[in-house]
């Protein structure tokens, strides 16, 4: 057995992570359910902006619930405001607002981290 191939081992291993994490963002914006949901409350933790919790129904008939960030609904939100939101329906309790969704890759703050993951995978399969 060829034991230096096993030096691309953990780049190929980080460019695969990377890419299923960010298909699962795909995923959800390719085959997602846009439903309204109601804000149901709205929090306060610590020095940062505020929580929203916002309730939507599934097909299935069933309640969810999700927490949103400041900058995920838009401004103006308070409890009993509509806001849409988008759900897998294969599994329901994913879902984000709509805003998020339908955001462009750099306003989407948790699609960095398998793109830098990828990048760097390629540059650790370059220099090993």
């Amino acid at each position: 057995m060829d034991w230096s191939l096993l030096k691309f081992l953990p780049a190929l291993l980080l460019f695969t992570g990377s890419g299923l994490f960010y298909d699962r963002g795909r995923l959800l914006r390719r085959r997602g359910v846009t439903v309204a949901a109601r804000c149901i409350d709205r929090r306060w933790q610590g020095q940062g902006g505020p929580t929203y919790v916002l309730g939507y129904t599934a097909q299935d008939g069933r309640e969810r619930v999700i927490d949103a960030g400041e900058k995920e609904v838009p401004p103006g939100i308070r409890a009993g405001s509509e806001v849409l939101v988008c759900y897998d329906p294969v599994s329901p309790e994913r879902a984000e607002p709509l805003q998020v969704t339908e955001a462009p890759l750099w306003r989407r703050g948790y699609e960095w981290i398998p793109a830098s993951m990828g990048v760097g995978a390629v540059l650790l399969a370059l220099i090993a």
